[in-house]
């Protein structure tokens, strides 16, 4: 997961992680799925504006992301790896 998100890093510019790594009881407060990749630490998401959002989205998959799910409206995307 970092080594993705530094590759991005490089290439996006300065990224500003809002939820990384979550132990099971804050996954819980805050509506995680029960499953969560961010309870093994293979989670991360990103504050990106809306407007910004598809070409992130676009880069991060590049970078081999195995998961990239925006939240438009939200403010981030969320950006996950396989273990």
């Amino acid at each position: 997961l970092l080594h993705r998100l530094e590759a991005l890093r490089g290439r996006w510019g300065p990224v500003r992680i809002t939820s990384g790594y979550r132990c099971p009881s804050h996954n819980r407060e805050v509506g995680g799925v029960e499953n969560s990749r961010h309870m093994v630490g293979a989670a991360a998401d990103v504050a990106v504006a809306q407007q910004l959002q598809r070409s992130f989205c676009l880069l991060a998959r590049e970078e081999g992301f195995s998961s990239v799910i925006p939240y438009g409206s939200r403010g981030f995307v969320h950006l996950a790896v396989d273990l």
